[in-house]
């Protein structure tokens, strides 16, 4: 931020105080509002910049705590899993449970991995149709060019017919503030 910005800060403050009613009467006016908005954003934008500094900061150090507690736990964790494996190579149903923790096995159901252009091609090989499916959905460029809009909003076809499933709304407008 620099001292232009400041300046127009403690003015703002100043105005603030004040508890005056202010209205944008003519091109001055909106260019004292264009600079007190600018001013804003830069000092927005400080405060953003300070706060990601210490975030940064907190973040690293919490990182750098973490790598050491992460690594005693592969640690214990890997101990314990040993003695876990070599108990269920004894007893299939081997399972410990402590005032601590528990520790048991859990079936993981087989992963299905899929490449889905070099599947269709195999089921079209196979001659298994059947088991390929055809997505349907709406051309919405083609539709746009060759439909028509009512007032209401309606689409209507080249044909006459109306419609169902899609809407259209009006133009409107929205005031846009672009700050230099």
């Amino acid at each position: 931020m620099n001292e232009l910005q400041q300046d127009e800060l403690a003015e703002l403050k100043e105005f603030e105080s004040k508890k005056e009613a202010f209205k944008v009467t003519d091109e001055s006016s909106a260019d004292w509002v264009l600079r007190k908005l600018t001013a804003l954003n830069a000092e927005e934008e400080a405060n953003n910049k300070l706060a990601q500094q210490n975030i940064d900061r907190i973040e690293e150090w919490r990182d750098h705590k973490n790598q050491s507690t992460q690594q005693s736990r592969e640690y214990f964790e890997n101990l314990l899993t040993a003695y876990f494996n070599e108990q269920r190579y004894l007893d299939p149903k081997f399972k410990i449970d402590t005032p601590n923790g528990k520790v048991t096995a859990r079936k993981i159901q087989p992963k299905w991995n899929y490449n889905d252009e070099a599947l269709v091609q195999s089921l079209k090989a196979a001659d298994a149709n059947e088991l390929i499916r055809i997505k349907e959905e709406p051309d919405k460029k083609a539709l746009k060019k060759t439909a028509h809009i009512t007032e209401s909003g309606e689409v209507i076809t080249d044909d006459g017919i109306k419609l169902a499933g899609v809407h259209v709304d009006p133009i409107s407008y929205k005031t846009v503030i672009k700050l230099n």
